[in-house]
């Protein structure tokens, strides 16, 4: 049996440390060209490349190469990161 729809997961259950975020786009339909929205919220769907802070992840000054993740989520308006200055923060 398959699993129909999306899986709901907390953030901190996919990133228990944190993650930084490096970039924010909205899903865009291959055939169409027109954004994507979610299927039971209808709201626009938000991808998110991250970088996650785990200790045990590659240091941020490789970050070129460090493995990324690009989860998506609904949103009604363009994500913006909470304390976005514009530095890295330090650790």
């Amino acid at each position: 049996m398959a699993i129909q729809g999306a899986l709901p997961v907390e953030f901190g259950t996919v990133f228990p440390h944190g993650a930084f975020a490096l970039g924010v786009e909205a899903v865009t339909n291959f055939e169409t060209k027109r954004p994507e929205v979610g299927r039971e919220t209808g709201l626009p769907l938000w991808a998110v490349e991250v970088i996650d802070a785990a200790p045990h992840a590659q240091p941020l000054h490789v970050s070129a190469s460090a493995p990324k993740s690009t989860p998506k989520a609904c949103l009604p308006d363009h994500p913006t990161p909470t304390g976005a200055s514009g530095t890295w923060p330090s650790t």
